[in-house]
């Protein structure tokens, strides 16, 4: 799975667990003080708190076997129930939303920007903000390509963004995407094959994007760029070795020897 990916499922367990427990937060100040006043609060962490009556609801609502067993309960026990879930609901979200997927080498969350390896990514890109990643990577492109191949690459991009304007196959194309990469298979290979030959230059750069960095992106992630993971027999491999792994792996893949 794309680090992209991960970061889209984060999110979304995030919204399901504060719509499911409809979590308020974060207030402050007065809108602090309306909401406790307003609500039946079953838990509070910080600026966040947690309703006991949609809890209760949630808990209705699981099956009819739930509901006869909580109503069963004495009601100090109910009110032990909905606080606990009512944590649950709350501490769940707050840890999941403090995860980060990329981190620094100071295991700090990275703030730098995730390159864009597919279709369906650079379709987002103004051919602005995709001349600004080709230029941050200028002089890595220096060291396999002149300069009319990097020509020819922001070249691509601009065709791309054109071809994908005009032509309504291509758009839901890219919409179809979205779909596909949930049912797994070599993402980056099945997401450029409707493109190639005509933007095969556009692919191999966005190949190169993918490629592990030295020191930086940890080497699982840049493994699940191409869906290609750590077996048994790789599980004792030095960090260096994988990443040599992965590079040749990358090399047959991209086609590299056209170019150099």
């Amino acid at each position: 799975m794309l680090i992209s990916e991960q970061n889209s499922h984060f999110r979304a367990l995030c919204d399901d667990l504060r719509t499911m427990g409809d979590i308020k937060g974060p207030l402050y100040g007065m809108e602090m003080l309306t909401t406790v006043t307003e609500i039946d609060v079953a838990v509070q962490s910080g600026n966040y708190v947690v309703d006991a009556t949609v809890v209760r609801n949630f808990l209705m609502y699981i099956s009819s076997q739930v509901l006869n067993d909580f109503n069963s309960l004495s009601e100090t026990a109910k009110g032990e129930v909905v606080t606990t879930l009512a944590y649950l609901f709350l501490s769940a979200y707050l840890k999941l939303s403090a995860l980060a997927v990329e981190r620094d080498p100071r295991n700090a969350a990275s703030e730098a920007r995730i390159p864009p390896t597919l279709p369906q990514n650079l379709s987002k890109l103004r051919p602005r903000e995709f001349f600004s990643i080709v230029n941050s990577h200028r002089s890595r492109l220096f060291c396999t390509r002149i300069q009319d191949k990097i020509n020819d690459i922001e070249a691509a991009f601009v065709d791309f963004k054109d071809t994908m304007r005009r032509d309504s196959a291509v758009q839901q194309h890219l919409s179809d995407l979205y779909d596909e990469v949930l049912r797994g298979g070599n993402l980056f290979q099945q997401s450029w094959q409707y493109f190639m030959p005509k933007f095969r230059k556009l692919r191999d750069f966005c190949g190169g994007l993918a490629t592990v960095f030295p020191r930086t992106a940890t080497v699982e992630s840049d493994f699940s760029v191409i869906q290609w993971e750590k077996d048994d027999n790789r599980q004792n491999l030095t960090d260096a070795a994988l990443e040599g792994n992965v590079q040749s792996k990358q090399y047959d893949l991209l086609e590299l020897p056209r170019y150099t």
